[in-house]
């Protein structure tokens, strides 16, 4: 992410919990965070964020976690698994990080969601053997954050909600 960007995020409400933000990984994933709790709670969905959910146990009692940033239910079932990366391009371990995600809340998709970068456009992953796909999404931070400003949010709400209908 830029240097200008983070600043980006300083202006924003205190609603999204960025002001003063250094990291900006977390700065990211607070802001996107928020965009998905406001849009789709409209639409009944709960989104919740941070949800960990034990998955390793150890012989010894140890156990270990999985938190992936955002998790959308709809009733009780999980329909979209949302994972916040600040960063150019996805990698390798990023790609099982959120596969992992998918096969434990059972689903067969999930979004990434990165920052745009120039030359940078959605990919949509998928693994053959597993059937997993990872859609590999752009949020043009300095856009959304324009549209919040200037109160018209019609296009925030359409992509939150396109990833949601993949």
């Amino acid at each position: 992410m830029l240097s200008n960007e983070i600043q980006l995020f300083d202006e924003l409400p205190a609603r999204f919990d960025c002001k003063g933000e250094t990291n900006p990984n977390r700065a990211f994933e607070k802001f996107l965070t928020r965009l998905v709790q406001e849009t789709l709670s409209l639409s009944g969905y709960e989104v919740i964020s941070q949800f960990s959910k034990k998955i390793w146990f150890g012989n010894n009692g140890d156990t270990r976690e999985i938190r992936p940033d955002i998790i959308v239910k709809s009733g009780r079932d999980v329909v979209a698994i949302i994972d916040a990366k600040c960063k150019e391009q996805l990698s390798s371990n990023d790609m099982a990080e959120i596969a992992l995600y998918v096969r434990e809340f059972n689903v067969e998709k999930a979004v990434a969601v990165l920052p745009t970068f120039p030359g940078k456009t959605g990919i949509r992953w998928t693994s053959p053997d597993t059937g997993i796909s990872i859609y590999e999404k752009r949020l043009d931070i300095e856009q959304v954050i324009d549209d919040l400003k200037s109160g018209y949010t019609g296009n925030i709400s359409k992509i939150i909600q396109s990833w949601i209908e993949l």
